[in-house]
């Protein structure tokens, strides 16, 4: 005998297999939904939103731009700078939905930086005078900083160095992809923290740290010298130094610093480290290498006469801590077509001033590399031809 379906089966049986035909579309719809996030989480963390740069930069031009993204400001960059309008076009076109825009300009650069939010991270981008993109920074986590960057922080700096955040910046060139970070040392109390970039791979390119009014933080633990060259023994004191490298060939390790020069070093720099002596037969001068603050990637050098009067300290510097006006200087100078050949630079403080020796090249003129100095106001003083 057939069992007569009642309503209420029918209704449950409806019920069902509604229910399972929605349970079924709910699904698909979370696996959609699911699959668009990811999509999009992996989008941003790639910073594929971001658009291409435009402009190409060499290696020189590299190490001058990096700095516009230091914590401390390298440049003379200021907020209100009237940007171009081709710049702000630009930047329109290339980030429509940006907010909190905010730009600072450097008139002697003519470059332009802009601040703004995006996708709820924060970002930098460099732009030229005509609106070329040269390069943008964004905020990622830590995490997200390749493990060869991580290592090559670790292998530069050593002990006691550590990152200051929880976040690093990622930078995109026509050159490649680097890595900014905010670091500290509690072990020197006295030494600034500073801002460093590494490439993509772990390489060490540059630091800026400090405040860069006046290169003060360069030279606030260098005293100047206490003879003060003047005239014509200053111009000949120059050139004698203007035709040194890294080595000064005719000083000889094997001639012994006095003992009072030795003592007024002591006295002058008391965080020295790694210290080498050499003398100057003839000259009876006296010239000393040395690391300070325990840092093994200083260069710096020292020289004093037979009586223990400081003549000169010698830093190497980044390329970036070199004044504007030395940059115009050797423009105004050489003319086009001449470079600073090397990423650093030599300041020399005097009693008189402070000076830049920089190793300048021509890609036109093979045959007259040389050594030049200018003071801090781009003024040519010397120059030394390379042989």
């Amino acid at each position: 005998m057939k069992t007569k379906t009642t309503n209420v089966e029918r209704t449950m049986a409806n019920y069902m297999k509604t229910s399972v035909m929605m349970k079924a579309f709910f699904t698909l719809l979370l696996v959609a939904v699911f699959a668009s996030c990811e999509k999009e989480d992996t989008l941003v963390s790639n910073e594929e939103y971001l658009p291409e740069v435009s402009v190409t930069i060499t290696k020189s031009q590299l190490l001058e731009f990096l700095p516009c993204f230091c914590l401390y400001g390298a440049y003379d960059f200021e907020d209100d700078v009237q940007v171009p309008e081709a710049v702000k076009s630009q930047f329109r076109q290339d980030f429509p939905n940006a907010r909190d825009i905010d730009w600072e300009g450097s008139k002697s650069l003519e470059l332009y930086e802009v601040e703004f939010e995006l996708k709820d991270k924060e970002h930098e981008a460099l732009y030229s005078k005509d609106g070329g993109l040269i390069m943008t920074m964004t905020e990622i986590p830590l995490s997200r900083v390749p493990q060869a960057v991580k290592d090559g922080f670790r292998s530069h700096y050593g002990n006691g160095w550590k990152i200051d955040d929880d976040d690093a910046d990622k930078i995109i060139t026509s050159l490649g992809t680097y890595y900014k970070f905010e670091i500290e040392n509690d072990r020197f109390d006295n030494f600034d923290d500073r801002n460093t970039f590494f490439d993509s791979e772990g390489n060490f390119i540059e630091d800026c740290f400090g405040d860069d009014d006046d290169d003060s933080d360069d030279k606030k633990d260098i005293p100047s010298g206490s003879v003060d060259f003047k005239g014509d023994d200053l111009a000949e004191f120059l050139a004698f130094l203007c035709k040194y490298d890294d080595d000064f060939d005719d000083f000889d390790d094997d001639i012994r610093a006095p003992q009072n020069v030795r003592e007024q070093f002591r006295k002058d720099f008391p965080n020295a480290s790694d210290i080498e002596w050499e003398g100057h037969e003839r000259r009876q001068w006296y010239l000393v290498e040395f690391d300070l603050n325990n840092r093994d990637d200083d260069d710096n050098k020292a020289l004093y006469d037979k009586d223990g009067k400081l003549l000169m300290t010698w830093m190497e510097i980044s390329l970036y801590r070199v004044p504007k006006e030395v940059k115009a200087g050797i423009r105004s100078h050489y003319g086009n077509g001449w470079k600073i050949e090397d990423d650093d630079v030599d300041m020399i403080v005097l009693a008189s001033g402070t000076y830049y020796k920089l190793e300048l090249e021509n890609d036109n003129r093979n045959d007259d590399d040389r050594n030049a100095i200018f003071d801090s106001n781009g003024r040519f003083i010397v120059d030394d031809i390379d042989d």
